[in-house]
């Protein structure tokens, strides 16, 4: 009975010597050292939080960055109990943002147009685009929100033609960020679907006409974030949305009348939010 209670005892103390040594060492190849908690290792990186101003950080170093790694090396941990529950500090579970751009329609122009009107029509290819989006961070890579996006092409051609076009788009959104070896950087895939709307305000021969419509639309974007401030980051994006009108005014087109109002967009913009 006594050897068995000197056994219990021993392997507590092993388990509590083990719990105490929870924290980790890595050695950069620069010298610095990094009292840390190792999350992840893999895909050449390292992934690792620690504690900053009271607050748990995460990110990552690229492994030909690291000299050496000591796992359990400290006995006084960098987060403390108490703290790590916060480990989700380290990102906003909220993040909004503005964007504007150039907007190109990607519908391809009917070789039964006369080449002069061929010509207007091209023009009305290229317009601009501005919008905004908020999103929810469900975890430090996930998001889901909502997007919307005003865009605008116009054309004159003397007068007899002339067109105004304007598009609203609201999205129902979902966002995958993925941290690059840079830890103030991110690259994002996204997709969306929601409301597209549609009116052009048009000239033709002398005559006002408008031709409202909607529909629904689809759109997949990708992007790249880079930290400018504490709060701030600076953002470009490419994405694609997808939408055809069938009916306008109210009445039903045929197939070859349907309005496409696909179309690339590049944006610059600012995100807030860590």
């Amino acid at each position: 009975m006594k050897n068995t209670s000197t056994f219990i005892i021993s392997v507590l103390l092993i388990i509590s010597s083990m719990n105490l040594k929870a924290q980790d060492l890595i050695v950069t190849t620069s010298g610095d050292s990094l009292n840390c908690k190792i999350t992840k290792q893999g895909d050449g990186f390292v992934y690792f939080r620690y504690l900053k101003e009271n607050q748990v950080k995460a990110t990552l170093l690229a492994v030909n960055k690291i000299s050496s790694i000591k796992q359990a090396y400290y006995d006084a941990p960098a987060i403390p109990k108490n703290l790590a529950a916060l480990r989700n500090q380290d990102y906003s579970k909220w993040r909004y943002g503005f964007h504007a751009g150039y907007s190109y329609r990607t519908a391809k122009i009917s070789d039964q147009l006369p080449a002069d009107y061929r010509e207007y029509v091209t023009k009305l290819k290229s317009g601009f685009v501005a919008g905004a989006d908020v999103h929810g961070f469900i975890s430090e890579s996930f998001g889901i929100g909502l997007k919307y996006n005003l865009n605008k092409y116009s054309a004159t051609q003397g007068s007899d033609y002339k067109d105004n076009i304007t598009m609203h788009y609201i999205a129902a959104s979902v966002l995958n960020r993925y941290n690059l070896a840079n830890p103030d950087s991110h690259f994002l895939l996204g997709a969306n679907i929601g409301y597209q709307s549609y009116q052009d305000k048009a000239l033709v021969l002398g005559y006002d006409v408008t031709i409202q419509g909607n529909t629904a639309g689809f759109g997949l974007e990708t992007g790249f974030e880079h930290k400018i401030s504490e709060n701030a980051l600076f953002h470009i994006g490419l994405s694609f949305t997808g939408a055809t009108i069938t009916k306008v005014n109210g009445l039903k087109l045929t197939k070859e009348q349907y309005e496409s109002l696909s179309r690339l967009e590049i944006v610059l913009g600012l995100k807030f939010g860590k």
